[in-house]
């Protein structure tokens, strides 16, 4: 146990040079767990071991969701560990689970107007900014003076994996950006860090939720309102995936385009 324990820390620090602090937080969690329930059963770290501390997760009621999310930890230490002390593994024959479509919540536009009509000053702004943008919300928490272009025209944006990609700024979140004024690059934008902590923004969602009465909502639900709206608008879906800042064109499509039927009504009065 140890040696595994041992190993299990080398990794973590290759991770910290290779993913996000969000990433290496939630891959630690889920590395000790595991190392605590091998240590516990008396077992090494083998194929057997590894699916018998998943099933007991799924027995204690974890979701199939879960199952994923802690097999790809568990993979990417296995092939790590396989590559750097040149231990065979047989983890990959671990299969991955069948799971329905995460549940999204999308803001309509009627409540996003909604939002807007009952905040006012910063909170607006901040609602306004990220309803024009799209971005995550430790996107928006993280933004700093110096990922903003100094003519206002586009953010640099650091998101998932660390990838960088350009979100083009409208005239709307310009006129935001000049009401701040800062006395350093390095400084972070005052309306994204006026709610700190690790919820940032969506505190201020959950209030606006309960103060009107809708359905609770998070950032991500604003930038599933901002990805439909783009669409509706007729932005191009290859377009808009870059700006969101995914692999492949098809998430943008399958899981962040929510057209309601009332939105294709008149769509076939082409052919009349």
């Amino acid at each position: 146990m140890k040696v595994l324990k041992e190993q299990i820390e080398g990794w973590m620090r290759f991770c910290e040079r290779s993913f996000t602090n969000d990433t290496v937080k939630q891959y630690r969690s889920i590395s000790k767990m595991l190392s605590d329930h091998i240590a516990a059963n008396g077992k090494a770290f083998t194929q057997e071991a590894v699916e018998n501390f998943l099933c007991n997760k799924l027995e204690k009621g974890g979701s199939r969701r879960l199952w994923n999310c802690y097999l790809i930890c568990i993979r990417n230490f296995a092939k790590w560990r396989e590559q750097k002390f040149d231990v065979p593994s047989s983890i990959h024959k671990i299969q991955f689970l069948k799971q329905d479509p995460p549940k999204q919540r999308v803001l309509s536009e009627e409540e996003y107007q909604l939002c807007l009509q009952h905040t006012h000053g910063m909170d607006k702004d901040i609602l306004l900014f990220l309803g024009n943008t799209g971005l995550r919300r430790e996107e928006f928490r993280n933004l700093k003076w110096s990922d903003i272009d100094s003519q206002l025209r586009f953010i640099r944006v650091s998101g998932k994996g660390r990838k960088q990609r350009i979100v083009p700024l409208n005239e709307t979140c310009r006129e935001i950006l000049k009401k701040y004024p800062h006395l350093s690059t390095n400084e972070y934008l005052q309306i994204s860090r006026r709610y700190p902590g690790g919820e940032g923004s969506s505190w201020l969602c959950r209030r606006l939720s309960k103060h009107l009465g809708i359905p609770q909502f998070g950032v991500h639900a604003i930038r599933h309102y901002f990805a439909t709206e783009m669409i509706k608008r007729g932005v191009n879906i290859y377009k808009l995936s870059k700006i969101l800042g995914h692999n492949s064109v098809v998430t943008t499509q399958n899981i962040y385009v929510h057209l309601l039927p009332f939105d294709l009504l008149g769509e076939t009065d082409i052919l009349d």
